[in-house]
Parts: structure tokens; C-alpha cells; sequence
């Protein structure tokens, strides 16, 4: 029987690495560890479920679909380090309220720090959003998890390039790790 529980994962700077806009699969870098945190979280009986802000596409840097080539190489080199490193869903938003191209010029429920991706995959998954956790580099990540209802882990990892976060955003995380490997020690210590 498959879990009700998830773990979400923000993609830049959290499972590989990502100094700009990443729309061509040949620049997929994982961070170290991550392979194995996955691995880990999935033995802990989470499922994995990726949510990403991808305004590139809004703003013509690349298309929908070079997003999920990114995304499925990531996935092949994630397994290829640890056969259990699998991803069970992913979601990402294309949508940006200032983009260039009108097709995606909106705010949407989908972009963080809204919870519209995690309240998605709750529905498609059968997940419980309170036995859930939302690790992410930024805080649009914990917010968008707080207002999920879910637990939340903000990665600020020294050796990656922080990316601007939105003033705005006052949540503050349920915990701070520097590896993925760190937030899941977190998460089991959660467990008990």
C-alpha cells in the first residue's frame, strides 16, 4: 500500500544545482547526497513529490516541455547514483505575473509561495498535506508549505548561490539544514 504522506522538493538548489534559468537537460547537475537523502526519505515511507517555479518558460527562456526533458534527466541520474532515488510526481508552474509571453502573463494559485501544487498532488495522490514536510532553498518553499499545513525544512546551503527571495515573505521555517542529507535526519527525528 502506497503512503499518504509526502515529502515535496523544491528542484534548484535543493536537488541539483541551478545558478540561473536551466532549460537544457546537458547542464543537470545533482547535488551531492542528494541520491541517497532520497533513497533515505522513500525507506521512511514518504512519497516524493517535486514542485517547481519555473518562470523561465514565462519568460521565453525555454518551453514547458525542455522543463519535464530537465526534470526526467534528473530522475535518470538520481537512479543511475541509487536505484531507489525515484521521484513519484512532478509539478511545476509555468506562470509569472510580469511575463513577457501573455499565455503566461498570470498570478496563479500554482506559483509559490501559493500552495497550489502541493494541494494538486494532494488530490492526485490520496496525500495527507499534515503528515507531509516541504523542503525548499527559499522561503516561497516553506510558505507555500506552511500554507499547505505542511512541516517545512529551508536547505541554505553556503557553497550554493542563494537566489533572491521576495521581501514579502514573512514565514519562517519549521527547521533549517544545510544538506538534504541534514533535513532527513530531521525528518526521522520528526518520526518519533
Amino acid at each position: 500500500m502506497q503512503s499518504n504522506r509526502a515529502i515535496f522538493l523544491d528542484r534548484d538548489n535543493t536537488l541539483i544545482e541551478n545558478a540561473g534559468y536551466l532549460g537544457d537537460p546537458a547542464g543537470v547537475k545533482i547535488l551531492p547526497g542528494t541520491a541517497d537523502a532520497i533513497a533515505a526519505l522513500r525507506a521512511l515511507n514518504f512519497r516524493l513529490v517535486l514542485v517547481s517555479n519555473q518562470a523561465g518558460v514565462a519568460r521565453g527562456y525555454y518551453t514547458e516541455a525542455d522543463v519535464e526533458s530537465v526534470n526526467r534527466e534528473m530522475c535518470r541520474l538520481l537512479a543511475l547514483e541509487n536505484p531507489a532515488a525515484l521521484i513519484d510526481a512532478s509539478y511545476f508552474c509555468p506562470f509569472h505575473p510580469e511575463a513577457p509571453l501573455p499565455k503566461y502573463r498570470q498570478s496563479h494559485d500554482w506559483r509559490k509561495p501559493n500552495c497550489g501544487m502541493l494541494k494538486q498532488a494532494a488530490l492526485d495522490l490520496s496525500l495527507d498535506l499534515a503528515q507531509s514536510w516541504m523542503i525548499g532553498d527559499q522561503l516561497r518553499d516553506v510558505s507555500a508549505g506552511k500554507k499547505a499545513g505542511c512541516r517545512t525544512i529551508l536547505l541554505k546551503d553556503p557553497a550554493l548561490q542563494a537566489a533572491l527571495d521576495d521581501p514579502k515573505i514573512k514565514d519562517q521555517p519549521d527547521f533549517v539544514a544545510i544538506t538534504l542529507l541534514e533535513a532527513v535526519a530531521i525528518v526521522e527525528r520528526g518520526l518519533v
